[in-house]
């Protein structure tokens, strides 16, 4: 037992340095992530600011701060390592107890996929049962033995943990903190049946019921853009999707979609094109990427926007103008003489205007020969909305 001699008392070092730590990782998830990684994944660490903003935005969760939580982030950006395997065990550590802080709280996670669930469960139970993780906190957190499984494990203080998926049940279940990480196939996404089994039946008439108590528990839904339809689309089309902070993190920055959450929390790039975490995603990395998926799947997995810039299947700049011979706006003195109207691909572009005593003939528009649909491209995401 190394000793140090401060102020005329011997202290234990390691026992300083151990309660150092210990008091480091309570406050910082993102502390917690990087001392407690090489119990969850192999690989190498891998620092960025990108974990600061996940983390504080999972922090502001446990706080009460945020009750509807939204992150959408490119794939393989360690955010089921961090919001489903370490944040759960973070949560339990806490020393202070609340609704959504401390060993007492329920835990429910899904995923479109069972499988993955458990995946992130045995990994989070693991990290709880490490020598570690006991050293620190065993005295708060304490896997219960007649409760330990891979679906649903608890500890002794009542903290649960259960897992579900978009073909699972939970019906009786519940949870202070619901976690929903990746709630769709990138393969089925185009389904028209899937997508409804996923955000009518699961999310609508299952896992939005799934709070204890609506009023100090908190949703977190994370995910990759995979289509206008996907779970994160309805949820940001029903009328309380201004009560959710949304942290939007493309792979690229793009300066006419900087966001800022309710936390105070702004993206830190500056510069149009600026990667989002270069020590994992170079630029040649980045371009394979996009290379791979496509400009469709590049512009929702890695984007967040689950359109191309400028549409998808019609382009804006295929629109031209174009007026027809004789139309009235040709003769002088009409109220239609003047240049010709744009015609546009995106419908929020129209205005209303007041109806008129008699119809009159409008421009037409037309496709430019050459641009019109092409074999293969899927028929989603016509128009690119968030460009206005």
């Amino acid at each position: 037992m190394p000793l140090i001699d401060w102020r005329g008392q011997k202290l234990d070092s390691s026992a300083q340095l151990r309660a150092f730590e210990q008091f480091e990782c309570e406050e910082s998830l993102a502390a917690f992530l990087e001392r407690g990684w090489r119990y969850i994944d192999p690989a190498p660490f891998a620092k960025g600011w990108v974990i600061d903003a996940l983390a504080d935005h999972l922090e502001a969760v446990v706080d009460g701060e945020v009750q509807r939580l939204m992150i959408h982030i490119p794939p393989r950006c360690s955010k089921s390592s961090i919001c489903s395997v370490a944040f759960p065990a973070w949560v339990w550590l806490q020393p202070h107890d609340s609704p959504t802080s401390g060993p007492t709280v329920p835990i429910v996670s899904g995923s479109y996929a069972f499988k993955l669930s458990v995946r992130d469960s045995i990994k989070c139970r693991r990290l709880i049962k490490t020598p570690w993780y006991q050293e620190h906190w065993g005295h708060r957190v304490e896997i219960a033995a007649d409760n330990d499984q891979k679906i649903r494990f608890g500890n002794t203080r009542g903290g649960e943990r259960l897992v579900t998926s978009v073909d699972g049940g939970v019906t009786g279940e519940g949870g202070q903190i619901i976690i929903i990480d990746d709630p769709n196939n990138a393969k089925e996404v185009l389904s028209d049946a899937v997508i409804e089994t996923t955000n009518e039946d699961w999310w609508d008439g299952t896992m939005s019921t799934r709070l204890n108590d609506p009023k100090t528990g908190a949703f977190i839904v994370i995910q990759q853009r995979l289509g206008e339809s996907d779970l994160s689309g309805h949820i940001m089309r029903k009328s309380e999707w201004p009560d959710w902070t949304h942290l939007c993190l493309p792979m690229e920055y793009e300066s006419r979609r900087s966001f800022v959450t309710s936390i105070g929390w702004k993206d830190p790039r500056d510069t149009d094109g600026e990667l989002l975490w270069p020590e994992r995603f170079g630029h040649k990395e980045v371009a394979a990427l996009k290379a791979n998926l496509g400009s469709w799947r590049s512009a929702g997995q890695l984007q967040q926007r689950p359109e191309p810039a400028g549409g998808g299947i019609i382009k804006r700049k295929h629109w031209q103008l174009w007026r027809r011979r004789g139309a009235r706006s040709d003769r002088p003195g009409s109220r239609r003489s003047g240049p010709p109207r744009r015609a546009s691909g995106c419908r929020r572009e129209r205005r209303p205007r007041p109806p008129r005593a008699a119809a009159r003939p409008a421009p037409a528009a037309r496709l430019v020969p050459g641009h019109g649909l092409h074999p293969g491209q899927p028929r989603h995401g016509l128009y690119d909305r968030h460009d206005e």
